[in-house]
């Protein structure tokens, strides 16, 4: 990490302060911002552990009374933490990407009354019916057969208890397919 007293950067060149390699990283926002054009990016560092850190650095022109640019201010902020935490959500979100779209059957996040969030794509292979065409509460009650939607409505009614029941369901081609719905109310939306 860089740590320095304004006693350690006083007259010295940004290279020298820095190091050549972060310096060549860096130079375009500082050339941007000596040219008078305020910087605002994410760099990533390698430190003397062989770890990486991350920043977020701004950069601001410092103009004299004149308007001519004599130097600038920078802040850094480390987000090495943030940025590793971003990493895992994304690593964690594709490992349920794939078992939910590797599942055989359809999985679907519904709010009763709304509609649903989200369809896996199974529903077109196994209803013919792409995610977006049943999406809306409306949408996928209509493809249910009458004879089963008051049943269907009064199990997915907004209670914590867990639901598992058969029905019908109009495929796109217009035939009928006997599904089998198993879930649970995660909470108010």
């Amino acid at each position: 990490a860089l740590r320095t007293t304004t006693a350690e950067t006083d007259g010295r060149h940004v290279s020298e302060i820095l190091g050549e390699e972060r310096y060549r990283k860096l130079q375009p926002y500082i050339d941007a911002v000596l040219a008078g054009q305020p910087q605002v990016f994410e760099t990533e560092f390698p430190t003397n552990d062989a770890q990486i850190e991350v920043a977020h650095g701004t950069y601001l022109p410092h103009f004299d009374a004149q308007g001519t640019v004599v130097g600038f201010f920078l802040l850094y902020v480390d987000i090495t933490e943030r940025r590793r935490m971003q990493e895992a959500l994304r690593a964690s979100e594709q490992r349920y990407r794939s078992l939910v779209e590797g599942a055989p059957g359809i999985v679907y996040s519904h709010v009763l009354g709304q509609g649903g969030r989200y369809y896996s794509p199974q529903v077109e292979r196994i209803l013919g019916w792409r995610p977006d065409e049943i999406a809306a509460f409306e949408a996928w009650n209509a493809q249910v057969h009458p004879e089963d939607l008051e049943r269907c409505l009064a199990a997915w009614a907004p209670t914590d208890a867990a639901w598992d029941f058969e029905y019908r369901m109009r495929r796109k081609d217009g035939s009928w397919a006997w599904v089998s719905d198993r879930g649970r109310r995660l909470g108010p939306d």
